[in-house]
């Protein structure tokens, strides 16, 4: 008897040290697993990851399915690469599609705080590059380019002077949240995906639509 429950033991214990190597090792598998413990604690939440490049697969997907799209980030940069490139290709023959883009103010706010000033102090701290102005050239470069697509496409772009407190992707199905460190690249920061009918959905979902009310309209 004392064998048999010793056999059943081990069994028991490989299976879960095997659970937890899988998940620790595979992304998809402690997506699902996260949006299964979210589900039984009530947070609905899809997935955390540890950085961009572990959430990359499932951003572009998400993207990919959207039927409207709203991003609110800092430089831009990653608005030019495959993640996105669909918001793009959809808007070429389907005009209901529609993309609301908030990039950071780069011209003197009026007598306002700067917010982008006080991002490029952050990013100084960690990288010296940022310390000649470099992130306002590129931010214009990047609106520049999203312009030059507006032309052709449902695509709406703002400039904001607000905190720049991370990246928010609202579609119809869910939100993507990259909250900035004050020491680290973005592509650094975790990544947490929540379900549309989530509270964290709802209130960055209104921060987002504040913010564009109060935004300039972009212009060349």
């Amino acid at each position: 008897m004392g064998d048999f429950v010793s056999s059943v033991l081990a069994s028991v214990l490989g299976g879960l040290i095997l659970l937890l190597v899988t998940i620790f090792v595979s992304r998809k598998v402690r997506g699902v697993f996260m949006g299964i413990f979210g589900r039984i604690l009530d947070v609905d939440i899809d997935a955390v990851y540890r950085n961009k490049k572990e959430s990359e697969e499932h951003v572009r997907k998400e993207v990919d399915k959207a039927r409207w799209i709203k991003v609110f980030t800092g430089r831009g940069n990653e608005l030019q690469r495959d993640t996105f490139k669909s918001i793009f290709g959809k808007n070429s023959f389907d005009k209901t599609f529609t993309a609301q883009i908030l990039l950071p103010q780069t011209r003197n706010p009026g007598g306002r705080y700067d917010w982008l000033a006080q991002r490029e102090k952050e990013l100084c701290t960690f990288d010296p590059s940022y310390c000649d102005g470099s992130l306002r050239s590129q931010i214009d470069t990047n609106c520049d380019l999203l312009l030059s697509h507006a032309e052709h496409a449902s695509i709406n772009l703002k400039r904001y002077n607000v905190p720049d407190i991370g990246r928010i992707i609202v579609t119809d199905r869910c939100l993507i949240f990259t909250p900035y460190r004050d020491d680290a690249y973005a592509r650094d920061c975790k990544v947490y995906i929540f379900r549309k009918q989530d509270e964290m959905y709802d209130n960055l979902h209104r921060f987002f639509d504040l913010v564009w009310e109060a935004s300039d309209e972009a212009e060349l």
